[in-house]
């Protein structure tokens, strides 16, 4: 935790920026939220009332709430990439002058491919981690609040339905985070043994090729490069498997919500319209419950 704080704190001087950030965000989520709501009095009112001008109307509202809706999201995207990037700019000015200020024995115990993988690997990943935990962090848990409050104000029967497999969802989400860390960890790590064996090679060439060692050196890169397709193999799979097994985890609520919402219509205790409204609510909380894997 102190670490996570530590690197929030390189966002301190771009405080004004930040705070933009996060208005143009809950300005875009505000509106994506209101347009299920319009679409459902769209359906109700226009398609089964067969009011024509209605409709009318109401699409051009949805093209506008749409563009609005467009325009923070820019915004949005646009400052917390500009945040991320400069975060990461300064971080790697700092790292250069930290390098320029260790002694010579740091050098002799360090291995350069390491080095290397820290100025890198290292600085994008943190880049990625800002990313993640200042937009979407926010944005999940913003929008699974939002969403449960709105569909239970509608119909807390159906409400209840149709968020029954979200807690589940979390859960899995969170227990592949926790999983999936440590194998990205240990990837990163051997990216740089594997830097280290070529930067070695590479500076030596000529003691290689002076002692006959081309074979043996190259047996050696090569051991290492397995390893580390093979530690990428193996969060790959993970990955891979995660997100059939959301979608799957959705599709259970979707089919509760047309078997119990579409009992419900049929019975007149609920428009179509609102019907329709449930399952975009559904579908807009289950992306960035998926996020919540990746902070």
């Amino acid at each position: 935790m102190k670490i996570v704080l530590r690197i929030l704190g390189y966002l301190k001087p771009y405080w004004r920026r930040l705070i933009i950030a996060y208005i143009a965000l809950f300005a875009a989520l505000g509106l994506q939220l209101y347009i299920p709501q319009v679409l459902a009095r769209v359906i109700d009112e226009g398609l089964v009332g067969g009011d024509t001008r209605y409709l009318v109307n109401a699409a051009f509202v949805i093209v506008g709430l749409a563009t609005v809706q467009g325009i923070f999201t820019f915004m949005r995207a646009y400052l917390f990439q500009y945040l991320a990037e400069i975060v990461g700019y300064d971080l790697r000015n700092e790292l250069y002058d930290k390098f320029q200020e260790l002694p010579f024995s740091f050098y002799d115990k360090s291995q350069t491919g390491q080095l290397m993988s820290r100025a890198t690997d290292d600085v994008n990943n943190i880049r990625g981690m800002l990313m993640m935990s200042l937009r979407a962090l926010v944005l999940a848990f913003g929008m699974l609040v939002a969403v449960a409050v709105i569909l239970i104000r509608i119909d807390w029967q159906l409400a209840l339905v149709s968020l029954a497999s979200m807690p589940v969802l979390v859960w899995w989400s969170l227990k592949f985070g926790v999983t999936v860390r440590p194998m990205f960890a240990a990837v990163q790590q051997q990216f740089g043994v594997m830097t280290s064996v070529l930067q070695e090679n590479i500076a030596g060439a000529r003691v290689v090729r002076a002692f006959a060692q081309e074979e043996r050196e190259n047996e050696h890169f090569e051991v290492e490069l397995q390893e580390l397709l093979r530690r990428n193999m193996r969060a790959t799979r993970l990955w891979s498997f995660f997100f059939p097994s959301v979608l799957f985890l959705s599709g259970l609520s979707l089919g509760a919500i047309l078997w119990f919402g579409g009992y419900r219509v049929i019975s007149g205790a609920l428009s179509v319209g609102t019907l329709v409204a449930f399952n975009r609510y559904v579908v807009l909380l289950s992306e960035p419950i998926r996020w919540i894997g990746f902070i």
